[in-house]
């Protein structure tokens, strides 16, 4: 890292987020103006979340298998998926600080090549949380509009109510000179 301040964005819990992570180094034609791709072809990567620096069990990690890697363009893709339970149970009922490390391992050795400091807040939803149900059927609105009237009716239109067996009707309306219409049929 050429000392560029890198802010990563606040986590959300149940989050799974996608990444791309290229890593480059300084040219050796050039050292201090440009850079190139590191080769990553013997190297693997871990991304992990945490609340304390130095753990063996982080709350949130993807390491190795978890990331494809393209040694063409010198990149690793892949996701680090927030809901666990340890995550869960951290973030309990309040937003909280957490420490994001991306490292490249190459052979038996580790490099950090990057930790800061971050946020995860809640949710707005759980995850089993699904509005509106899809076993359930539901009316779209031209649907609905079709099987129940509105309070306004259409100029000229007339309401019509029919008893439960059917026997008899009355029709309500309003004529142009704002008498009721008040039909028993």
């Amino acid at each position: 890292m050429d000392g560029t301040s890198i802010r990563i964005p606040e986590f959300r819990q149940y989050e799974t987020i996608p990444f791309q992570v290229t890593f480059v180094e300084p040219s050796a034609a050039d050292p201090l103006a440009s850079y190139s791709l590191l080769d990553i072809s013997n190297s693997t990567l871990t991304v992990s979340l945490n609340d304390t620096l130095d753990d063996a069990t982080p709350l949130a990690e993807a390491t190795g298998g978890d990331w494809s890697k393209d040694t063409s363009q010198n990149y690793f893709r892949g996701e680090l998926v927030v809901n666990t339970s340890a995550m869960n149970t951290y973030v309990d009922a309040a937003s909280k600080a957490l420490y994001f490390q991306i490292e490249l391992v190459d052979g038996t050795g580790r490099s950090r090549a990057y930790t800061e400091l971050t946020t995860i807040k809640q949710s707005v939803t759980q995850v089993a949380t699904s509005s509106p149900d899809p076993a359930k059927e539901y009316y779209t609105k031209d649907e609905s509009t079709g099987l129940f009237r509105g309070t306004r009716f259409g100029n000229g239109e007339q309401l019509t109510l029919v008893s439960p067996d059917g026997t008899h009707e009355r029709i309500l309306g309003i004529d142009n000179d704002g008498n009721l219409i008040n039909f028993l049929i």
